[in-house]
């Protein structure tokens, strides 16, 4: 968590995505930049949310995403690195996401 709440600060809004090893899909949107706190802090516009039913879930190996991080690390420096596996992050899950749809809506509609 000390890690998480390290790479988050200053980040600003955030839209957290989560899955658990049984494929349920969970997370919040936070307004404010994430920080440590003994109690409920933000805007008042952040919120949490779960879908109901479990989602497929996306497999992409350790060692792929070890590969791409090296890869960024070798040409890049390594702040410009960071920056560029959290772009490749995101873009991989709007990619996915964007995959999910579909199964998502035939789910729907079949009322699993």
């Amino acid at each position: 968590l000390q890690t998480f709440y390290r790479r988050m600060q200053e980040e600003g809004p955030t839209l957290l995505l989560v899955q658990d090893h049984a494929g349920h899909v969970f997370g919040g949107f936070a307004s404010a930049n994430w920080h440590m706190a003994d109690r409920y802090y933000g805007t008042g516009e952040s919120f949490v949310f779960r879908f109901r039913r479990p989602m497929p879930k996306p497999v992409v190996s350790l060692s792929q995403q070890m590969q791409h991080f090296a890869s960024a690390c070798s040409h890049l420096g390594a702040k410009d690195a960071e920056r560029e596996a959290a772009q490749r992050a995101i873009d991989e899950a709007v990619k996915l996401l964007k995959e999910w749809q579909p199964k998502v809506r035939e789910h729907a509609e079949r009322g699993d």
